[in-house]
């Protein structure tokens, strides 16, 4: 699988390491058993946990799923899904739901939501993938930069400019 990553261009666990400055909490790992959307995953403990992906800003999907852990997640009345929304969406979903990942903390651990903030691992096992890298490598993404402390940021801003040289996924289709 490693070597698979990095013909993709990814980055595995060993690749980046996991910082050396300040986080707001250690490592955990859990199940995902949601995709809200290209950059918010569930996690398995239902206790409403969000996990919002720290540097990405994927494209906006409407949330109309409800589950057990949300069961009014805001129909989405009037709204529209982005351009790329839903291909986020849809890959999210096939890399994440139901497997076991990392979650690595920086140095701001929530969004103004209430959301936590975090790198998303997917654990393999040769390797583990830097999802925050992957969807924007993919073209699914783009980099986040509301904030200004995110430790990983070159990473994903190599990502976002390989993406966009390729043309990959939404730089191929949206203005």
């Amino acid at each position: 699988m490693p070597v698979l990553l990095a013909l993709l261009g990814c980055h595995t666990l060993d690749d980046v390491p996991l910082l050396a400055a300040a986080h707001c909490k250690p490592p955990e790992e859990h199940t995902v058993v949601r995709v809200l959307d290209g950059d918010t995953i569930q996690l398995d403990d239902c206790e409403g946990t969000e996990i919002r992906m720290l540097g990405v800003s994927a494209p906006e999907v409407v949330h109309d799923v409800p589950d057990a852990c949300i069961p009014d997640p805001g129909a989405g009345v009037g709204e529209e899904d982005q351009c790329f929304g839903p291909e986020a969406r849809a890959w999210m979903d096939d890399l994440l739901t139901g497997k076991q990942v990392r979650i690595a903390y920086d140095e701001t651990c929530t969004d103004r939501y209430g959301r936590t903030l975090a790198y998303v691992y997917l654990l393999g096992e040769e390797g583990d993938l830097f999802v925050n890298e992957a969807i924007i490598r993919h073209g699914y993404a783009e980099v986040y930069e509301a904030f200004d402390d995110i430790l990983l940021a070159d990473v994903l801003y190599n990502a976002q400019d390989a993406a966009q040289a390729e043309r990959a996924g939404k730089w191929a289709v949206c203005e």
